[in-house]
């Protein structure tokens, strides 16, 4: 059975609080701020979709944009290692390290009514 948590910021919709291109060369305050920020989101996703502890799973991140400005996929690189490590502070992962955790991807949509960040997870043997 997959799991979707939802995310949805409403001072950036659809949008990760830092991509890589703006982590590289933010203050380490701005990207402590980042991380709370998707810690947060993520932990609200979690009471709304709770997921029990997984062993195995893949991950893949859905961002639903809010419109068609061209996007790197890598860009949610910095996103996906804040994402995993709140998963796992969170209990839904033992660890985020391949033994448990399988990357999905990331992908990019155009969804200008409804932006916002999907985390898609898929429990694996």
């Amino acid at each position: 059975m997959m799991h979707t948590l939802t995310i949805i910021d409403t001072a950036h919709p659809g949008r990760p609080p830092l991509t890589m291109n703006k982590w590289r060369n933010a203050h380490w305050r701005t990207q402590s701020v980042a991380k709370k920020r998707i810690y947060y989101q993520v932990k609200a996703a979690l009471q709304t979709t709770p997921i029990p502890t997984l062993e195995r799973a893949t991950v893949s991140i859905i961002q639903y944009a809010p419109n068609a400005i061209r996007r790197d996929v890598d860009g949610l690189g910095a996103f996906r290692k804040d994402m995993l490590d709140a998963l796992v502070m969170n209990k839904v992962f033992p660890d985020d390290n391949t033994n448990h955790v399988i990357d999905g991807g990331n992908t990019i949509l155009l969804d200008r009514e409804n932006p916002r960040i999907e985390i898609r997870i898929e429990p694996t043997p």
